[in-house]
């Protein structure tokens, strides 16, 4: 008999839901996992919610389980489970019945198998509709396929590099009675080093509208410095309820950078996108910063291209005391800058995070994570040593900056595997 028991959470009870198939194996388990009493009615969480198997050689095979677990108040049925995908991505079932039944803090694995078959790359979506009141909860995973490891690719150096500036604050009160000084003393800064280093669009966005509070700035706009530190906190109370959920507000003013949008016309194709949160607090959007930094990557051409920036209580010693939470995870997870919104005079470091979110300008990223000593860079056909591999093995950074429409060409053999 085969029996698949989920790995337990200190926290988590194990109990096993029998589905005798008709050669008496055992089709499907069940955990138990507390519920969370605040959300009403049914609510499912596929976890993980986004996964990436990497490069493998083909052809290799391997797996990911997905837990569907009911975290709501109130029983919940699963319909129909769909998935698409390219075909090397395939979904597992694991025999399971629909509709299917979660009571309350109940689980249950399904799997989505990789299969390396190809030179290229897929996606694949999962789809679970049921009585959640969203009725289709998605899930994705992706990978990539190599069938030879000797590769090649050519970049075009560009020209002055273009970054989309979304800035966002916390507006409550304690923020505005503690910051109103360290925002007018760091916006000058601000404004000037991206000015000096790139074409630059920012809003700055307070609104539960996620519209930007003066349009959008760039180089051009008269009175810029005056106009942020004037609207930094003009939000009155009825317009605030996203105020301790700066990652979702920043998510909703995305949202509206399409045609017909307030914020149409900040975001250009190819541009780069830095996200600076500012706030005393920790992050109260009701998903964890993975799920919004996976919104945010919709929206720029390559997810390297996206950087968040936190000005935030990174030692729990003001606001309420409740520290950086996912505010600090989202910009670690994208190679941001962090400032302590607790020490006195942060403002005079605002100019540092206009230079993080350009701090990758002379930087190439690989399709593929490369072998170490197989990496070889030339410049308009020109051999160059002047370049570090960075510790992903994706990022190749040359030790002077390119001239605009210089060809970056780099051989490298990849280091694509298979799973042990």
């Amino acid at each position: 008999m085969y029996v698949h028991a989920p790995e337990l959470h200190p926290t988590r009870l194990l109990a096993l839901g029998l589905a005798l198939s008709t050669g008496g194996c055992i089709e499907y388990g069940f955990t138990s996992l507390d519920a969370d009493p605040d959300l009403p009615g049914p609510y499912l969480q596929i976890t993980p919610e986004i996964h990436d198997f990497g490069t493998l050689l083909a052809p290799c095979v391997t797996e990911v389980d997905l837990e569907l677990a009911n975290i709501g108040s109130a029983t919940l049925e699963i319909t129909a489970i769909d998935y698409s995908s390219f075909g090397w991505l395939v979904y597992d079932d694991r025999d399971l019945a629909l509709p299917l039944l979660l009571a309350p803090g109940e689980a249950v694995d399904v799997g989505v198998v990789f299969e390396a078959q190809g030179d290229g790359t897929d996606d694949g979506v999962l789809e679970v509709t049921s009585n959640d009141p969203r009725t289709v909860v998605t899930a994705l995973q992706s990978g990539d396929s190599l069938t030879s490891t000797d590769l090649t690719q050519t970049f075009i150096t560009p020209g002055r590099t273009q970054v989309d500036v979304l800035w966002t604050i916390d507006q409550s009160r304690s923020m505005q009675e503690d910051n109103q000084d360290d925002i007018r003393l760091g916006v000058p800064g601000l404004l000037a080093e991206l000015d000096r280093l790139a074409d630059y669009h920012l809003i700055q966005v307070t609104h539960d509208s996620g519209c930007a509070n003066v349009g959008v700035f760039d180089a051009s706009t008269p009175n810029a410095e005056a106009l942020l530190v004037q609207h930094a906190f003009d939000t009155t109370r009825d317009q605030q309820s996203t105020t301790e959920q700066l990652l979702l507000q920043a998510d909703v003013a995305l949202q509206q950078t399409g045609p017909g949008g307030c914020n149409a016309g900040f975001l250009r194709d190819g541009a780069r996108l830095h996200v600076i949160v500012a706030s005393d607090e920790h992050d109260q959007s009701p998903q964890d910063h993975a799920y919004w930094l996976s919104r945010y990557a919709t929206h720029v051409s390559d997810p390297s291209l996206l950087t968040v920036s936190a000005v935030v209580d990174v030692e729990y010693a003001c606001g309420d005391g409740t520290g950086p939470g996912e505010y600090l995870a989202a910009a670690e997870a994208t190679g941001g800058r962090v400032l302590d919104i607790c020490s006195p005079g942060w403002g005079a470091q605002l100019d540092d995070l206009a230079a993080e979110g350009l701090a990758d300008i002379g930087t190439y990223v690989l399709d593929h994570p490369a072998e170490p000593g197989t990496v070889e860079v030339y410049v308009n056909g020109e051999p160059t040593a002047g370049f570090t591999l960075g510790e992903d093995g994706r990022t190749v950074v040359l030790d002077a900056e390119g001239a605009e429409g210089d060809e970056v060409v780099i051989d490298y053999t990849a280091l694509a595997t298979c799973p042990t």
